[in-house]
């Protein structure tokens, strides 16, 4: 890839671990978010409590801070693996998200499995489709299996970024991969006004559900593209980053966007 040796980042990992300890903070951010959200469904939660955790915990929003920590942290592995081998194996890449997936995810659809031959718990033909296609996100779910839109998302990025990635690297990597990651941030927001605003035809409708991928794919994309600049921002490739002023103007951006929402939708979408 284009000025990969020349990373220091990158080369830093090559007689070190590639984990990166930073993320653990952001994880433990998102993972109080969604904890905090679903506390209110949980029996015997008080109901005094409901305007307190709701105005702490977005919940979604941590699901979000999960899909940027996924799309960085896949991105970066790739380029360190690129910068290591000279290239990456999607064999290898497809048989580690397997291993790390398939045998906790298996057990919980066994669970569910095992309710609903024994129990009252029942679920549709569709959303056994779904859970086993991992396309959850694209369905209507019950409670149960419905958390599992999230997997389905991080399953749909693992098989199409990963190839995207490697057809870059065969051209023009870093300007290229930096181009296409720029088609979900605009498309996204596109995709969830649709999704607000119902307004896509019947036989669409599933691509525009509330957690589809597309309303999502955003998220992973700015994870994916902040890899690239985080792995090559000092090489000269990109300009260097200047944080107080970049979170400046994206609270600004915030503000501005969710302040041009009219009111009615404005609920719906916090709750995205």
């Amino acid at each position: 890839m284009t000025q990969l040796s020349s990373s220091p980042r990158i080369a830093e990992v090559r007689t070190k671990s590639t984990r990166l300890s930073s993320l653990d903070g952001w994880r433990a951010v998102s993972i109080i978010f969604v904890l905090g959200n679903h506390c209110q469904y949980a029996w015997g939660f008080p109901p005094q409590l409901d305007p307190l955790f709701t105005w702490c915990f977005e919940g979604n929003l941590g699901v979000r801070f999960f899909f940027v920590i996924s799309g960085f942290l896949i991105t970066w592995l790739m380029l360190v693996e690129y910068e290591k081998n000279g290239r990456v194996s999607l064999y290898h890449f497809y048989v580690r998200r397997a291993l790390r997936i398939l045998p906790v995810y298996i057990a919980f659809l066994c669970v569910l499995l095992g309710l609903q031959m024994f129990t009252g718990f029942s679920q549709s033909t569709k959303e056994w489709i779904g859970n086993l296609t991992f396309t959850t996100d694209f369905i209507e779910a019950t409670w149960t299996s419905g958390h599992l839109w999230s997997l389905a998302v991080e399953e749909q990025f693992y098989l199409l970024w990963p190839i995207v990635f490697v057809l870059c690297g065969n051209l023009d990597p870093l300007r290229r991969s930096m181009l296409i990651l720029t088609i979900p941030i605009f498309l996204a927001p596109i995709a969830r006004v649709v999704s607000y605003l119902h307004l896509a035809p019947e036989i669409l409708r599933p691509l525009f559900l509330r957690f589809s991928f597309f309303n999502c794919f955003d998220s992973l994309a700015i994870g994916c593209m902040s890899a690239i600049v985080f792995a090559h921002g000092q090489t000269g490739g990109y300009p260097r980053s200047r944080p107080i002023l970049m979170a400046f103007v994206g609270a600004i951006l915030i503000l501005i966007s969710f302040g041009s929402i009219p009111r009615r939708l404005r609920r719906s979408c916090c709750n995205l």
